[in-house]
């Protein structure tokens, strides 16, 4: 199962359990995180293309939203 299949309800569950509602993921720092993200998928967290243009604040948990 690729990410983009996603069910909304295990997007829900992985919100949850990273505890993205604060906008963070986890206790992550940025260098951290990008490093767990390359670490875990190949893909790099801070390419633009995980960033909302019609957002002003790239947390953690947005990017991590549009790269799922």
């Amino acid at each position: 199962m690729s990410m983009a299949e996603l069910t909304w309800a295990e997007k829900q569950i992985l919100e949850k359990g990273l505890v993205m509602s604060t906008g963070v993921v986890l206790d992550f720092t940025d260098r951290k995180f990008r490093s767990f993200v390359i670490d875990s998928t190949g893909l790099d967290i801070e390419d633009a293309k995980y960033r909302v243009p019609t957002l002003v604040h790239h947390s953690k948990a947005n990017r991590l939203r549009e790269f799922l």
